[in-house]
């Protein structure tokens, strides 16, 4: 909320926001568990070689997911924690509104793809509320 008070202010007048929104149906590809393997995502996350281990936690009452991801090189370790909330429009919808925006208009992507409602990720574009 804080994040989003902080935007409504910022935003001058006719400005607009595009954000991307990882939507309520993605929740479904989550279980959890834990992936240990060698360059963990092909070396996405540090020069190989290193371990990498992908943790997953799963909060179906929030459809929350938390994955943490664990780097060993062979000087460091270090740790990535990346929460995912996956929301429906309307949460969205009241999230803005608690923070004086204006009712989202929804789109398939940032490039303004027609909105799916199945699809795992979706765009919204908001203004200050008049």
């Amino acid at each position: 909320m804080v994040l989003l008070s902080r935007i409504h202010n910022a935003l001058v007048p006719g400005a607009r926001l595009l954000f991307d929104v990882t939507a309520r149906p993605r929740f479904g590809e989550f279980q959890d568990g834990v992936v240990v393997e060698p360059d963990l995502m092909d070396g996405f996350w540090a020069v190989p070689p290193y371990l990498g281990t992908e943790e997953t936690w799963t909060y179906p009452d929030r459809h929350l997911v938390l994955r943490r991801y664990t780097i060993e090189t062979a000087t460091d370790t270090r740790q990535f924690w990346n929460w995912m909330h996956c929301l429906s429009p309307e949460e969205v919808g009241a999230e803005l509104a608690d923070a004086g925006l204006s009712a989202p208009v929804l789109y398939g992507d940032v490039a303004g793809a027609p909105f799916q409602p199945d699809a795992p990720t979706f765009a919204v574009v908001t203004r200050r509320a008049l």
